[in-house]
């Protein structure tokens, strides 16, 4: 399967609560569906930031993520994953495995 990958979103405390997040998350999911090969969306989020991806369509993903640190495949634990299906449904939990480090 091929992950469309999001990564650090902010935005300054100055211009939050305008919709900029939102918009540009769901840009992101458009740019995965115009490509036609991504077959889901991956994102790991504090656990404060949960309920914001969740009301976007988010789902928790309840399952391991496996990246590969200082050589060793190993569970990320830093922050949690979550996940947004592209091209079909999704399941919400077993292994999603990077093949390599985080991003």
């Amino acid at each position: 399967m091929k992950i469309g990958g999001i990564g650090g979103v902010m935005t300054h405390p100055a211009f939050r609560k305008m919709g900029i997040a939102k918009t540009a998350i769901n840009r992101c999911i458009e740019l995965f569906r115009e490509q036609g090969d991504i077959d889901f969306a991956l994102l790991v989020c504090e656990p404060g930031l949960i309920s914001f991806y969740e009301r976007l369509g988010w789902q928790k993903f309840v399952g391991k993520l496996l990246v590969n640190q200082s050589g060793q495949t190993t569970v990320f634990t830093f922050n949690l994953p979550m996940i947004y299906p592209i091209r079909g449904p999704l399941e919400y939990d077993g292994v999603i495995d990077l093949l390599g480090p985080p991003w």
